[in-house]
């Protein structure tokens, strides 16, 4: 068995744009441009709220290659507070309802994740139709005066594809 791994990045906007800033459009970017182009190395700028409650961006993102049965599906987000302690999530959307990672914080730019191994909406094995379809994203929530940030939101595709040795089997040889 082999396994591959694809990295899908935001190519879209996606249902949800709830996160202030930048507004709409910074420096020709719009927020899906932003964490799909890692601001982090210096050439972007992070999207970001200054609000105590949680807001969502979702961001559409390419379709996987087809190879093999999904084992896993990884939602990074790479975010922080500043200049103190914020509070994020990593979100999927389904195209009806959100599912939310657990509660992570920072100060300092930090990558958190959430492994999902199943669908959490079916409990069942993922299908390559149900990720055509899923969107993933970031919550925010910043802390007393601070600012919460987010520069990049990406998704790692898990499957596993069978390998043979090729026999073929009935020939008299």
């Amino acid at each position: 068995m082999g396994v591959e791994t694809q990295t899908l990045r935001p190519n879209g906007a996606g249902s949800y744009n709830q996160i202030l800033y930048p507004t709409y459009l910074y420096a020709g970017k719009y927020h899906w441009e932003i964490v799909s182009n890692q601001a982090l190395e210096g050439a972007g700028y992070p999207v970001h709220d200054e609000r105590t409650a949680y807001y969502v961006d979702t961001y559409a993102l390419p379709n996987p290659v087809r190879k093999g049965a999904v084992t896993n599906v990884r939602v990074y987000m790479t975010c922080r507070g500043r200049p103190s302690y914020s509070y994020f999530k990593t979100v999927i959307y389904n195209g009806s309802s959100l599912q939310y990672g657990s509660e992570q914080g920072s100060s300092a730019w930090t990558n958190f994740y959430t492994d999902y191994a199943t669908n959490p909406w079916t409990g069942n094995p993922w299908t390559w139709d149900e990720l055509d379809a899923l969107q993933a994203g970031v919550a925010v929530k910043a802390g007393s005066s601070t600012y919460a940030e987010c520069g990049e939101v990406w998704v790692e595709v898990t499957s596993v594809v069978a390998s043979g040795s090729g026999q073929i089997i009935g020939l008299g040889l």
